[in-house]
């Protein structure tokens, strides 16, 4: 069983069906967003830092770059062109 998945990805055989696809992609974007909700930014993503269960579960790990996220009273703009 792989521990990662890194070397899950290195073992595939044959294409994934969508609803496998789907599953991996739901637990992986909903990683980052559980990050995000709590003001964490994680600063190291790659297919090595998320551990796979033996049930296929995904969690995020390495945690060693994050950091947290500014809060911005103002909004960010930036001007275009020549004035």
């Amino acid at each position: 069983m792989p521990t990662d998945l890194y070397d899950y990805i290195g073992t595939i055989k044959y294409p994934l069906k969508l609803p496998t696809l789907k599953y991996f992609y739901r637990m992986i974007i909903s990683s980052v967003h559980q990050l995000h909700q709590l003001g964490i930014m994680h600063r190291d993503i790659k297919s090595s830092n998320y551990l796979m269960s033996p049930t296929y579960e995904i969690l995020l790990s390495d945690m060693g770059l994050a950091t947290t996220l500014l809060k911005r009273t103002t909004p960010l703009t930036i001007d275009f062109g020549s004035k």
